[in-house]
């Protein structure tokens, strides 16, 4: 695979001039890998690199704006405590951010590799986006001869800062790149899905967010993927459509906030082990978020969680 890849000072991103809290889609740029197994790898080589030392500290570090402790005497009561519920906005980095950022991309760049493209030149095949039809001429399926994929589980109190940190990580990536030049087929790569679990979700509430999130990243106003899933009569057929959509898209990783809301049974299709069974298939990574308790839920058995790849802690520092 050839393409012009970019030069790029160090620390650089290669979609600066893209603000991607605005913008969730990209034209894709390449910088070569410095490994070299995955020079070629147009999925792999178009994601941005992550943040590392004085970059970490930056993203994460969120100051009051406009603050004078000389103002705060001659403040009102309700002055006062309008400036206390501004420290909702106060952001510190954290001992966990640099292992989430390096552990993140790990996962993603796994998945990538554990990927096989499959070329349809010749036939139509099309997906829906801003709720028109486009062409697409690739299908990433899952190698299954490659070892199970990494993932990555963050776990912690309720208000520790979970989710504002999933925030600034995903700041660093655009969620769709878009691939077509004269060397790579036209190909539509979403790198990541964020799934909020709805509280006392049962899977196949789970499965229709998927659908939701896949519609929500292509910019459709209709739920075409979601209806997608929702069609299919039995929770295995509805898994198997998962897996077809995360082929179609090259979906580098899933990651389902608040999981311990979750209504996990004992029963195989309404285990954590189902979502396994997915990333088995498609290497899918699989990020999981939630507050401590959902470890027992997610774990009955050491060989689960051993599946799973990295535990973030994020309450240790309290």
């Amino acid at each position: 695979m050839k393409y012009q890849y970019e030069i790029l000072e160090p620390g650089a991103h290669q979609y600066e001039e893209y603000d991607l809290n605005e913008t969730n889609r990209v034209t894709a740029k390449y910088i070569k890998s410095c490994c070299l197994g995955d020079n070629g790898n147009p999925y792999i080589e178009a994601l941005p690199l992550p943040r590392e030392g004085d970059e970490v500290y930056s993203a994460y570090t969120k100051d009051l704006i406009n603050f004078d402790p000389d103002a705060i005497a001659r403040m009102t009561s309700l002055q006062k405590q309008m400036a206390v519920t501004s420290l909702r906005n106060l952001r510190v980095v954290l001992p966990f951010h640099p292992i989430l950022e390096q552990d993140f991309y790990l996962m993603i760049l796994q998945s990538y590799r554990n990927r096989k493209p499959r070329h349809y030149l010749n036939s139509e095949m099309n997906i829906v986006q801003d709720d028109c039809e486009v062409g697409t001429e690739i299908l990433l399926h899952g190698n299954s001869a490659a070892a199970a994929n990494a993932g990555c589980v963050m776990l912690g109190y309720s208000g520790c800062g979970k989710s504002s940190s999933l925030e600034i990580l995903l700041s660093n990536y655009p969620q769709v790149i878009e691939h077509h030049t004269e060397e790579i087929p036209r190909f539509t790569q979403i790198v990541y899905l964020v799934v909020v679990c709805p509280a006392n979700s049962n899977f196949s509430a789970l499965y229709s967010s998927i659908g939701t999130a896949i519609d929500t990243a292509l910019g459709n106003s209709k739920p075409i993927y979601c209806q997608m899933i929702n069609k299919c009569k039995t929770l295995g057929d509805k898994a198997a459509k998962v897996c077809e959509l995360i082929s179609l898209f090259g979906i580098g990783c899933i990651i389902f906030d608040e999981i311990q809301l979750i209504d996990f049974k004992s029963t195989k299709e309404n285990s954590f082990e189902s979502l396994l069974t997915i990333v088995n298939k498609t290497k899918v990574g699989l990020f999981a978020v939630g507050t401590e308790d959902a470890y027992g839920k997610m774990f009955p058995n050491i060989r689960t969680s051993r599946r799973t790849g990295s535990l973030i802690q994020a309450s240790q520092y309290c």
